[in-house]
């Protein structure tokens, strides 16, 4: 916990059932609860100290960086999924504490539109009206209008203000990398220009909302004009069940307090708007507004990470975040119940399914995660609800011990602050659909008659980046974002980082199994950046210009699919963990459209590194996924020139030789049992072993 006086820091999808998966009741269930049952229950805080010291000697955390071009080596370590802890004991609340605490709120209110009111281009007025009103309605009489498919007019922003004003020394703009692709000395194999690309390759076929699973849009869709479009249902109503998130606002969202001696359970919203509206000038208020709420993690969130940020921080940015933003992200989190009128399905394993939502719906969510709203989705035990589910709430990337004040933290809580001072100073307008793509059928690899399509290979550049237009592949854990909202800092870390409503997949999404993927489309680019791992660092103001499509979506698509990770690197080589790997990155490029319509896909270097892969197999392995599906593929090797070389070379042999997926697979294997099994060292390289196969094979016919 943070104390007052700081010392210096050192082709057939799965279908979901309508019952089992988007039951959308308009009434709630109403559980009988005990004291003893309840996560939420609340606790007093300690009254904190009103000075704090900070040595002179704190370095001021410059925000105004100018990025350097950096070529960096893309690899990805393992990241666990959430960590397990057990419940504590239950802690009862201070009535007179919550009563005052409702008092001061009122006058709180004002303070916030009046610092809040100027800068912004959403009615905070009406927000706040909306936060005051009693959030309780008549659910029997809820109704959610009808569905429409009419297309969405949608204005794409030229500009977004700067919003990282520390020092004179501003922030950059950085605009994004042009869409022509260049090929030259560090390109090899088929010519850029003509991978296809979205939204031209999609000019014939309309990529619509509609096709395949089952979908939920929690928007009306016939809106048309600016803003952001308003909520599908005109009413809040509720599902507090399995299959839907427990939204912070709900009425069952309940915790114990116990007054004249008497227990009763109390709704927890009225608690975190209550505690939310109070002032907070500093780290020190922030954090006992988030434990007043969360009483039982008082002795386990330390916040070291938080208050060294703003302990290096400087005034002039403190000033803007405690007297402007963190106002204006309050005001959002607590119009929830209006921004978020219907339950939110989980996208549960085994199921397909997607659900799409506007920017503001996922910037309000996010709001909530950054203030640790959501209910029971801190208890990581075994058998707690979530364990199955990535972390959302922020207090993981709060905590942690000290040392942090020249690490690349610091630069990714840059990062994700800049995207909450952006959509509380211009909120987007558009939409991003999440699709969870479950995968019953598979080729029999062993008898794909197949061949190899197109591969462009790329010595420099990044996916995300270099890869627009493409299917982007997210080396993703099976724990949606790994660790985001830790210490991680690789491909999907950064990738989650800059791109901060990837982060809202972590509230809905289950962990990940071998015949899944996660499909999200529209996606916006808030930050970019330069380094990778421990040289991280954020790199300024981006400007998404992407295409939209009809529905406000950015033409941008972004399949996460996670690979194994390899204590033996050996292992990988045996039949099982080949037809693992295969099936995944077939899950994650299949498309239900026809080829001639679907956008090659941009990767690298899945599941290498720190998992074990070996780079050469692990895109013969893409290539041959890739075959099935009939998309061409986009490598980039991260400065690895050798690497290129190799794999043009083999793509040359196996096209040259016309070769099919299934010849690639019995070779595979033969090359596990004559060469890794057997340990022989004279032929280690699979390459190698195909050309020589090959060659002994036609020698004998």
């Amino acid at each position: 916990m943070l104390q007052r006086e700081i010392s210096p820091p050192k082709q057939k999808l799965k279908q979901a059932s309508i019952s089992e998966f988007f039951s959308l009741s308009s009434k709630s269930v109403k559980r009988k609860r005990s004291p003893t049952q309840s996560e939420n229950e609340v606790s007093p805080f300690a009254k904190k100290t009103t000075e704090h010291k900070t040595s002179a000697k704190t370095p001021v955390l410059d925000i105004g960086v100018k990025p350097t071009p950096t070529k960096v080596s893309q690899t990805k370590s393992p990241t666990v999924g959430p960590s397990h802890e057990k419940m504590s004991a239950n802690s009862e609340p201070n009535s007179s504490r919550l009563l005052s605490g409702l008092t001061e709120a009122e006058g709180a209110e004002k303070n916030i539109i009046q610092m809040s009111k100027d800068a912004t281009n959403f009615d905070i007025d009406s927000i706040l009206e909306n936060v005051t009103e009693n959030m309780s309605h008549n659910k029997n009489n809820s109704q959610s209008s009808k569905p429409d498919l009419e297309s969405m007019d949608v204005t794409v922003r030229a500009e977004s203000p700067l919003l990282f004003e520390d020092s004179i020394q501003e922030a950059p703009v950085v605009e994004p990398e042009s869409m022509q692709f260049t090929d030259g000395p560090t390109c090899m194999g088929m010519p850029a220009k003509d991978l296809k690309r979205i939204p031209n390759c999609w000019a014939t076929n309309p990529f619509t909302m509609e096709s395949g699973t089952r979908h939920l849009k929690l928007y009306n869709t016939s809106h048309k004009g600016p803003g952001p479009p308003p909520p599908k249902s005109t009413t809040y109503y509720d599902a507090w069940d399995s299959h839907h998130v427990r939204l912070p606002c709900s009425t069952e969202n309940l915790y114990p307090v116990t007054e004249r001696g008497r227990k009763s359970l109390e709704k927890r919203w009225e608690l975190i708007r209550s505690s939310l509206l109070m002032k907070m000038d500093n780290e020190y208020d922030l954090q006992e507004a988030i434990l007043t709420y969360n009483s039982r993690y008082c002795k386990k969130w330390s916040f070291q990470k938080l208050g060294n940020f703003f302990t290096q921080a400087s005034d002039s940015y403190k000033k803007k975040f405690f007297g402007t933003t963190l106002p204006r992200m309050v005001a959002l989190a607590l119009d929830l119940p209006n921004i978020c009128t219907q339950p939110i399905p989980l996208l549960c394993h085994q199921r397909s399914c997607k659900v799409t939502m506007t920017q503001q719906q996922i910037a309000c969510l996010l709001c909530n995660a950054f203030f640790c709203t959501f209910p029971r989705r801190n208890s990581k035990g075994p058998n707690s609800e979530y364990s199955n589910y990535p972390s959302i709430n922020f207090s993981s990337l709060f905590n942690g011990a000290g040392g942090w004040h020249n690490s690349p933290f610091v630069e990714k809580f840059k990062t994700i602050l800049h995207y909450f001072e952006r959509v509380c100073e211009n909120m987007p307008t558009g939409t991003v659909t999440f699709e969870r793509r479950c995968l019953s059928d598979f080729p029999r690899w062993e008898k794909s008659p197949c061949t190899l399509g197109g591969l462009h290979l790329s010595n420099e550049g990044r996916i995300e980046c270099d890869g627009i237009g493409l299917l982007q592949v997210d080396f993703a854990n099976r724990y949606l974002g790994g660790g985001v909202l830790s210490s991680g800092l690789v491909q999907e870390e950064i990738l989650f980082s800059i791109c901060p409503e990837l982060i809202v997949s972590k509230l809905f999404v289950e962990k990940l199994d071998d015949n899944e993927c996660v499909v999200i489309t529209g996606a916006e680019q808030f930050s970019s950046y330069t380094g990778y791992a421990d040289t991280y660092k954020w790199g300024g103001n981006h400007i998404d210009t992407t295409t939209r499509d009809d529905f406000g979506r950015l033409c941008k698509q972004l399949v996460a699919m996670d690979a194994t990770c390899y204590q033996k690197s050996s292992n990988q080589f045996k039949t099982a963990s080949v037809r693992r790997e295969l099936n995944k990155a077939f899950c994650g490029f299949y498309c239900d459209m026809d080829p001639e319509h679907s956008p090659a896909v941009a990767t690298g270097n899945w599941g290498c590194g720190a998992f074990g892969g070996n780079p050469l197999f692990k895109g013969l392995l893409q290539l041959m996924a890739a075959a099935t599906v009939g998309r061409d593929l986009c490598y980039f090797t991260f400065n690895d020139r050798e690497l290129m070389q190799q794999l043009h070379e083999m793509h040359s042999f196996i096209k040259e030789n016309k070769m099919r997926v299934s010849d690639l697979w019995n070779i595979i294997i033969c090359y596990n049992k004559q060469v890794i099994e057997s340990k022989d060292s004279k032929s280690s390289s699979i390459f190698k072993f195909i050309r020589d196969t090959h060659i002994l094979s036609t020698d004998e016919d």
